[in-house]
């Protein structure tokens, strides 16, 4: 069993099997409102929302690269 509590570590994100990172794929694919307002966001530079979203936004660039 996966303790979601744990802080993410690279090595986490680098593991496409690992259940986090399954999750934040997930949630990435279901076009939630977490998905439409990273899109907006960066389309517009708001920098307002990093401290909200940028987490987020690094976990999805960790995984992909």
């Amino acid at each position: 069993m996966v303790d979601f509590n744990q802080p993410l570590t690279e090595r986490m994100l680098e593991n496409t099997y690992h259940p986090v990172t399954q999750t934040l794929l997930y949630i990435h694919s279901m076009e939630t409102f977490i998905y439409k307002d990273l899109k907006k966001a960066s389309l517009n530079k708001d920098i307002s929302k990093v401290k909200s979203l940028g987490p987020y936004a690094y976990a999805l660039s960790t995984i992909l690269d």
